[in-house]
């Protein structure tokens, strides 16, 4: 399953896609009115962790790929971008917290 770098737009508003490997079957993750970037895919596929700025900063956003099952993995009252998956479950991320 690959994930398009950086989401895909849908009108003023960007949203995370998914697609096989050969490019086909493409399928919506995320429908929320406010943005969704930076899709990192689980190294076990059962998940993907993006940026959502729902209130106002973007937080690190934790989804299950086979339903709605989601939860913010900061919320801090800065932005958390750019998340990737590293070994055991870890996340590395960038944050302009002080």
């Amino acid at each position: 399953m690959k994930l398009p770098s950086g989401g895909s737009t849908n009108g003023s508003r960007l949203y995370i896609f998914a697609m096989d490997g050969s490019g086909n079957n493409l399928r919506q993750i995320t429908f929320s009115p406010y943005d969704q970037r930076w899709p990192s895919l689980s190294p076990d596929g059962s998940h993907v962790a993006y940026s959502s700025n729902e209130d106002g900063f973007f937080n690190i956003v934790v989804k299950d790929m086979q339903g709605e099952r989601q939860f913010n993995l900061t919320h801090n009252g800065s932005n958390e971008t750019q998340p990737d998956w590293g070994p055991w479950d870890q996340m590395l991320f960038s944050s302009d917290i002080n």
